[in-house]
This record gives structure tokens, sequence and C-alpha cells, in this order.
């Protein structure tokens, strides 16, 4: 019920979408985004929603209210909702962005805009006494403005899901527990915290295929926990967020730079 009647109030804001585009020539497009504990927390089910209600249901509507073909409705669709790729959510949920890409380029789903973000991570050591100095680093973000969820990958790749920090730090301890990613948006240009990680490498593997595939051209550095990071990496906004833009400016260079690179080598490699 739930999904219908949020579709429905999708269908109707598609419609004006598809008008606007008509006066205007403009396209406005929605960007779905997945997060831990949302509606939509994955590809899968973000896939799933968008072939089983999405398509379906708003080309249904656009074919009755604007007299529209159903290739014309299902392409409105296409082009006026798509997903945004918030690289923390992918993250936390251990998605592959080649694998995630490949995914929704089959089912003609396209990418809207990406987030420039980093969760906090850390692989868990076998010795109790080493995840509790761990459980002391992540119990420093835990702050009350925001949830923080814990997700946790164990042996057999299987994931635990926590709804917030306090509530997964008695579990630390967890023996089939190997690894832990918390939705605590750090500075992307983070690369360690200590004895945390950050998520990171994410980043650079999505920035080396927006390099490649060009897939959209809209991006957005989100990091919005400026105001409760812990003392010791908490820097003057001004300079914090220069700082991630010139770090995301750098990457996207250096991916431009390493992708004509090997297309040279290939060149070369052929010509041989």
């Amino acid at each position: 019920m739930v999904l219908q009647r949020s579709t429905q109030h999708l269908a109707e804001l598609v419609e004006e979408l598809v008008r606007v585009r008509a006066q205007t020539g403009r396209l406005i497009h929605l960007d779905i985004e997945p997060e831990p504990d949302g509606l939509l927390e994955t590809s899968t089910e973000f896939i799933d929603y968008y072939e089983t209600y999405l398509l379906p249901q708003v080309s249904g509507h656009l074919q009755a209210t604007l007299g529209l073909s159903q290739q014309r409705a299902v392409q409105a669709v296409y082009d006026s909702v798509q997903l945004c790729y918030d690289v923390c959510h992918f993250a936390l949920a251990y998605e592959e962005p080649a694998a995630v890409l490949e995914q929704l380029a089959t089912k003609k789903i396209k990418v809207g805009r990406v987030q420039i973000s980093a969760a906090l991570k850390a692989d868990l050591p076998p010795s109790s006494e080493d995840r509790h100095a761990l459980a002391q680093q992540f119990s420093t973000f835990a702050e009350s403005t925001y949830l923080h969820q814990v997700l946790v990958r164990n042996r057999d790749n299987s994931i635990t899901q926590y709804p917030d920090l306090p509530a997964a730090l008695p579990h630390i301890l967890d023996a089939q527990a190997t690894e832990w990613r918390s939705h605590f948006h750090v500075p992307v240009f983070l690369e360690r915290y200590n004895l945390l990680q950050s998520t990171q490498p994410e980043i650079q593997k999505i920035i080396r295929l927006l390099a490649a595939q060009h897939f959209t051209a809209y991006l957005e550095v989100e990091t919005y926990t400026w105001e409760v990071l812990p003392p010791e990496i908490k820097q003057d906004l001004v300079s914090s967020i220069e700082r991630e833009l010139s770090w995301v400016k750098q990457n996207l260079e250096l991916a431009e730079l390493q992708l004509k690179e090997s297309n040279i080598t290939s060149t070369v490699g052929v010509s041989a």
C-alpha cells in the first residue's frame, strides 16, 4: 500500500515533468537515493521497485492523462526518474560500483547524479583487546544528531545490520564479524582516523568508472557532519570544504589521465 501510494505521487510529479519538458525543452529528473534503513536500501531493492511499481504504474498514468503511447510513456519514466548513487550508502551495503552500474545499464535505468561521500569502516582483528580499541574509536562518533547505522560483514558474507552505533558497539566481539561499516559521513579526503578507515577507495572506484563511462554529468560532494566530528579531525569549515573539493578535483583529473595513458598503451599494443 505504501509503495503504491508513493508511486502514485511520483506519477503525478512525472506527469508535470513531462509537461515542463514539452513546453521548455528542459529535462528535469528526480533521482531516488537508496539508504540504510530506508524503504529502498540497495540497488536490488531499487531495481525491483522500479520494475514492479514505478514503470508500470507511472507509464500507465502518463498514457491515461497525457495520451502518450506506451513506448513514449515508458521512456518518459526512464528519463524522469533516475538513481542517485550515494557512494557512502552503496559502500555501506558492500556493493561493488562496477556491478551496480552494469546491472542498471542492463535494465536501462540511468544514474542521475553521484553523491561523493565516505563512511567509517574497520576490518575486525581476531584479538578481543584490539576490537575493544576499535570500539573505543567508533564510540567517539556515536553522537545523537544523526543515526549512524552499522552494517557488519560476517565470515559467510552475510550482513548484520544495527540501527545506530550505540546498538552495535556491544556486539563488536562477535567472532563471525569480519568488517564494520558505519553510516557516518566523514570528510572524503580522510583515508584513516587513528585505528579506523574510511570507504574512500569506493569513491576512487566510482571516479574511475565515471571517467571511463561518463554515465552522469552531475557530482555532489556530500559531507554534512562538520559540526559533530570528533574534535581531533574537526577543522575550519571553509578550509574543510575547500579541501574536499580539491581532493575530488585531483582524483577526477588523475582518473582521466590514467584512462588516457591506458588508451595510448592499448593503441600502441594493437599497432605493434
